[in-house]
């Protein structure tokens, strides 16, 4: 037993649920919008003010680094037509100058060189982008790793070094 719907008879009863519809869809509408503005654009809005006129300039520079083992030279016969397949001392060292490169010791060492500290604190980097005035040794290197980036391809021991700073 289907029900039938119910008929409108009345045009003033029809009227009344057509404007009660239409205003349910502008309610839901507006609704939409302000969540729309809210999550979307207001965040756009702030991104693209502090990118524009807020952010610091930060340079990146990179560095492709190939590892070779000094035992690689071209040998005859057989070894030479393989070219040297396996690499097991390449892809160590290659884990080993990561290591490095990512340690503490690197950091000293830069530290001492080139007072790394002092640029990333530099007045010229933003407020929430630079190191703060006299940090610590493990704020600086918790800094550090944030700027080094370091990725191996451990076939072929190539290591890629990508810094980021505030002046080229």
């Amino acid at each position: 037993a289907q029900t039938k719907p119910k008929r409108l008879n009345s045009p003033k009863k029809r009227r009344k649920l057509i404007a009660e519809a239409r205003e349910m869809r502008m309610s839901r509408a507006r609704r939409l919008l302000t969540k729309l503005v809210i999550f979307v654009g207001l965040p756009t809005l702030v991104a693209t003010i502090y990118f524009s006129f807020v952010a610091s300039d930060i340079y990146e520079s990179t560095a492709v680094i190939m590892i070779q083992s000094a035992a690689s030279g071209r040998g005859s016969g057989t070894k030479a037509s393989l070219g040297n397949v396996s690499r097991p001392n390449t892809a160590k060292d290659s884990i080993a100058i990561e290591k490095f490169i990512l340690s503490r010791d690197m950091l000293a060492l830069l530290e001492e060189r080139h007072q790394l500290a002092a640029h990333y604190s530099q007045d010229q980097a933003d407020f929430w982008s630079r190191l703060r005035a006299s940090p610590s040794f493990e704020d600086t290197y918790e800094h550090y790793l944030d700027q080094v980036e370091i990725s191996i391809d451990t076939s072929s021991g190539v290591l890629t070094l990508s810094v980021k700073a505030y002046s080229a």
